[in-house]
């Protein structure tokens, strides 16, 4: 069997414990976390962790799904596990600076962005990408 990347997505009422509780979960399945981000946010009073990680031989993705509904059920978790090939489509809106497309499209390029940019649109010809 060869190795798995997943990339986990997870937002919760904040709490004392969630992200232990979510890299505990990691753990329990041996699973190796290569990347991460969190933070609370004070104005929604909610908790987001985005982590990607590899599996090794063995690794039980129902296994891991079922467990991982108890924890959010418990935590009223929202959460999205996918394979991190499996990039979202993405629509990018762009004004009439364009140091944010510049930055969403270097990005992209470099497989950085998380997702597969299938358009732009923007109200200003200053943005367009073609001429």
């Amino acid at each position: 069997m060869t190795e798995r990347r997943y990339i986990l997505r997870a937002a919760a009422p904040d709490g004392i414990g969630i992200l232990a509780d979510v890299m505990g979960h990691l753990a329990s399945h041996r699973l190796n976390v290569t990347e991460s981000h969190d933070f609370g946010d004070p104005q929604t009073e909610r908790y987001f962790i985005w982590a990607k990680f590899k599996s090794e031989q063995g690794f039980k993705e129902t296994a891991f799904r079922d467990g991982f509904g108890q924890l959010a059920t418990r935590r009223n978790m929202d959460w999205s596990l996918r394979p991190e090939s499996a990039l979202p489509r993405a629509l990018v809106l762009a004004s009439k600076g364009d140091h944010c497309q510049n930055d969403h499209l270097y990005r992209h390029r470099r497989g950085r962005l998380g997702a597969d940019i299938t358009a732009i649109v923007s109200n200003h010809q200053d943005a367009k990408c073609f001429r």
